[in-house]
Parts: structure tokens; sequence; C-alpha cells
């Protein structure tokens, strides 16, 4: 049986979502890649661990009524709410998404990051790191899908949450060898 590990990007349109799994799955970045248009997915497998990750991929216009209902649905394990590091309305939309999430899904089961994407071309993030310090986020993640800066770092936060799961699973009584071999292979 194939343990699956999903993560949701969350942003609005231009926000660098698609580049973010780009990086990831193809260490490549593409300056004329094209709006993503609906949701999409990436799979990575790990076949000697049997084990998966989902990649989710969704489009910044996307009503956030229809993104709840997902959430809910496919219960991710990790949110990575992506933003413009140098735009006020790419961080407002973000904003807009972890409040609507917050109040709108049962989303206990998993981890929010933000993500301020395009930190290579950043003017002012200074405001915008206190406000989500105020909101409850100790980390925001910088990072460049166009030069890789940042992606270490944000995978090795990814690692240690499957991690901490995996370890509450354990203490619950829940084991799953499964959901540590995830964690491992999300470098793969």
């Amino acid at each position: 049986m194939t343990t699956h590990f999903k993560i949701i990007l969350l942003g609005s349109k231009g926000s660098g979502k698609t580049s973010i799994i780009n990086r990831h799955v193809y260490n490549a970045f593409n300056d004329e890649i094209s709006t993503t248009n609906r949701n999409s997915y990436t799979m990575l497998r790990n076949q000697e661990e049997n084990t998966s990750i989902l990649l989710w991929d969704t489009p910044g216009s996307v009503n956030s009524s229809s993104i709840t209902e997902h959430i809910d649905y496919n219960r991710p394990n990790v949110i990575l709410i992506v933003y413009e590091a140098n735009s006020k309305v790419s961080f407002k939309y973000a904003c807009q998404y972890y409040k609507y999430i917050r109040l709108n899904t049962r989303f206990d089961h998993c981890f929010v990051h933000f993500v301020a994407n395009k930190s290579d071309i950043i003017t002012d993030s200074v405001k915008k790191q206190k406000y989500l310090k105020k909101i409850g986020f100790k980390t925001v993640f910088q990072f460049s899908a166009k030069t890789g800066e940042g992606f270490d770092l944000l995978k090795k936060k990814i690692e240690e949450d499957f991690s901490l799961k995996w370890h509450k699973s354990k203490i619950s009584g829940k084991t799953n060898v499964h959901l540590l071999n995830i964690a491992l292979a999300f470098s793969f």
C-alpha cells in the first residue's frame, strides 16, 4: 500500500506557485510559464519506500470556497500560502486565503506555511513579516523559484513537519512507518 503525502500551494495569480513546483521537481525555472487555469497535480513516487508526494498547484483566480472544499476532502499534510515578496496585493490575498481557511476548514490535520516567493527581487518585507508573526507565524520562508534560494530551508521545514506528524501518530498508537519514509523521500 502506497502512503501519500499531499502538499497544496495557494496564492494569488502570478505569485509563482507553479514555478516553486518546477523548482522542486525539475530544479529549473522558466520565465515564460503560462498562468495555471485549473487545478493540476504533480506526483513524485518513491517505489522503494512505497511512498508518493502529491504537489497540488491551484490557479490564483480560484474561488476560495472551492479551495476549502478540496482542503476538507483531500486533507493535505501541508498548505503553502505563496505570495510575491514585492507585492502588497499578493500579500493581501495570501492573508485572505489564510483567514478563509482558518474560518471555513478543519485544517488541524495539516501544517500551514507562508512562502514569500520572488525574494530575488524583494523590496520591503519587514511589515509583512511583523504582521505574520502577530497572527501566529514564527517563520516566513523567503524563497526564489528563479534562483532556488531558500528551497533547502523550506524543504527542511516540511520534512520536520512530517516527522512531527509521524511522531504524534506514534504516540497516539497510530504508528505508520511510511510517514517517516515520506519525510525522508521528500528530496527524491
